[in-house]
């Protein structure tokens, strides 16, 4: 009796697989391969300034004895300001928070935009919004083919903005 309540069991879990070895077999396009697109991928750390304060008498009291601290101290990575320009015109502008939970690890750049296939005057700023470190800045002239992507990244040895790909 055991056996036959398995069964439909049985059957539904070789139904899966067989459904997503099928799927594995799909044909499958990101995009059309008549355009081409510009990938931003990279991690800024940017300067981390510590801002520092005296915690209140309340603010002590809700704390154990051996977590009080006389200064309060918190580590804070900056925004970035990041601006796409594809042949003068604005195709990105957005700001770039650190990632993390608590907003102290590097921010993540990680963007693609849709680019038609040929010739184009590509430039990037990539800022800190309150200033302090030095803006990085790329401006080149990138050719695509349909199905390419131009990618800008970090030089790992130079740290300033490249493009690599077509």
């Amino acid at each position: 009796m055991r056996f036959r309540a398995r069964v439909p069991g049985a059957l539904i879990g070789l139904g899966l697989l067989a459904a997503i070895a099928l799927g594995t077999r799909a044909p499958f396009e990101l995009g059309s391969p008549s355009r081409a697109a510009l990938r931003l991928a990279w991690r800024a750390h940017g300067e981390a300034a510590l801002q520092c304060r005296r915690p209140s008498a309340e603010e002590l009291a809700r704390l154990p004895v051996h977590m009080r601290r006389e200064e309060i101290c918190e580590r804070r990575l900056p925004t970035f300001r990041l601006v796409v320009e594809i042949d003068g015109a604005r195709a990105l502008a957005e700001s770039v928070a650190p990632s993390g939970a608590a907003g102290d690890r590097a921010a993540v750049v990680l963007r693609e935009l849709p680019l038609a296939p040929g010739a184009h005057e590509l430039n990037v700023t990539f800022e800190p919004e309150q200033g302090g470190a030095a803006a990085k800045r790329l401006s080149r002239r990138i050719h695509v083919r349909p199905g390419e992507v131009a990618l800008v990244m970090e030089d790992p040895h130079t740290r300033e903005l490249v493009v690599r790909g077509p």
